[in-house]
């Protein structure tokens, strides 16, 4: 086996790789602001794979006051019915504009009904599924659509895009956190097509080492990706008082990374998706897109 040194050096020379992957693409289309930033990235992911491309748009809920839902009139929520109407059709046109200028033919879905069981089973048959975070100035309960429902109800990674933008191609420079758990190798291992085109990647565990391990579990892991002809640097980082989440977002910033990979940690709970922490803080303060996993 040629040792790493040689193996960087042949990746130097051979810069462009196939990769199987991401054949299959569903983008959220919604009238936020990151809409169009998540339609770009959906493209570029679409072109750089050869893959096919599906927009969605997804009827915002409809959310009277419950005391005051029987004296609705009917033309009230005619009008909102209308008013999706007329935003899925402005997404759709974008959608379609974007794909176009690409080469692409996108295809097209609106789901007149609220609700995420019926995203969520389209998402089911697609290798990656892209939605944006959630815009703080939308209120929670006029969200159509919400990352930790998809991708903790999917089954399919999720490639989260921060509602400022972010649109750069994700495999440049990728860190990848890293604690050896279920939902972190489920991550990886949906990752790796991005994390094959990426000219730098970063394994980045936070806290102590495993009991009893004989290898840093960063290294464990760059042996893993080494194997996968993927050249990664391992590093710890031990969170003092910062939490983290704070520690893992400002070592992204300090290698320029352009992609955060991890694992979604959370469970269902009466109807409800309860997150872990750290990713509830990721979600939150991103800052650059997050594909996630569960």
């Amino acid at each position: 086996m040629a040792d790493l040194t040689t193996h960087v050096e042949t990746l130097a020379t051979d810069p462009i790789r196939e990769v199987a992957g991401f054949k299959r693409i569903l983008v959220h289309v919604d009238r936020d602001r990151g809409a169009d930033h998540r339609i770009e990235l959906a493209v570029k992911i679409a072109s750089k794979f050869a893959g096919k491309l599906m927009g969605i748009y997804v009827a915002r809920p409809i959310l009277p006051p419950a005391i005051v839902m029987g004296a609705l009139p009917p033309e009230f929520l005619a009008d909102e019915a209308m008013q999706n109407e007329r935003e899925a059709e402005a997404g759709r046109r974008r959608f379609l504009d974007h794909a176009g200028r690409h080469g692409l033919d996108g295809g097209w879905r609106y789901l007149a009904e609220a609700g995420i069981q019926s995203f969520l089973r389209i998402s089911r048959y697609m290798d990656l599924v892209i939605i944006g975070q959630p815009d703080p100035d939308v209120s929670a309960e006029g969200l159509a659509i919400r990352p930790e429902d998809v991708v903790l109800g999917s089954g399919r990674p999720a490639l989260i895009v921060p509602y400022i933008g972010g649109s750069r191609s994700p495999w440049k420079r990728i860190v990848v956190a890293w604690d050896e758990s279920r939902e972190a190798a489920r991550a990886v291992a949906d990752a790796l097509p991005l994390l094959m085109q990426a000219s730098a990647v970063s394994i980045v565990s936070i806290g102590a080492k495993v009991p009893g391990g004989e290898l840093d579990i960063g290294e464990e892991l760059r042996r893993f990706l080494a194997d996968h002809d993927i050249v990664a640097q391992a590093e710890r980082l031990y969170p003092d008082e910062s939490s983290e989440a704070d520690v893992l977002l400002s070592r992204i910033a300090d290698l320029g990374a352009d992609l955060l990979v991890m694992g979604c940690y959370g469970h269902a709970r009466l109807r409800e998706f309860v997150l872990g922490g750290l990713t509830r803080e990721i979600l939150r303060h991103m800052t650059v897109p997050v594909l996630m996993s569960h």
